[in-house]
């Protein structure tokens, strides 16, 4: 149950087409990690544990990996709603003083065509 850095896999990009094959043949998120866990549990001794003491230490490791990307795309999540309304506060301010220099140029011409 090692992994070389734990930060590094979670971002890395190589595996995206065939896990992404993996769920659209397993037509789901859910499915696909019934899959992977079934995987798991037949080829490997991830859930016999460190020296065969059961699966404790596999839903550690598995809920220690979903608190870590659960918070990565909080993060995520926020930092893109905080650029959309940075992106809507820039968008209505150059609105306000396109409207404010269109105000002004329709005064002047009243002024100018009265004179």
């Amino acid at each position: 149950m090692t992994s070389s850095s734990p930060s590094s896999w979670s971002n890395d990009p190589r595996f995206d087409p065939v896990l992404m094959n993996v769920v659209q043949q397993a037509r789901g998120i859910e499915p696909m990690l019934d899959v992977m866990f079934g995987f798991l549990r037949r080829k490997t001794d991830f859930f016999a544990g460190p020296d065969g003491k059961g699966s404790a230490a596999a839903l550690e490791t598995v809920m220690m990996s979903v608190r870590k990307n659960a918070e990565i795309a909080d993060k995520n999540r926020k930092a893109v709603a905080e650029k959309r309304k940075k992106e809507e506060v820039e968008k209505m301010r150059k609105k306000k003083i396109e409207e404010e220099r269109k105000t002004k140029e329709d005064e002047g011409a009243k002024v100018s065509w009265i004179r």
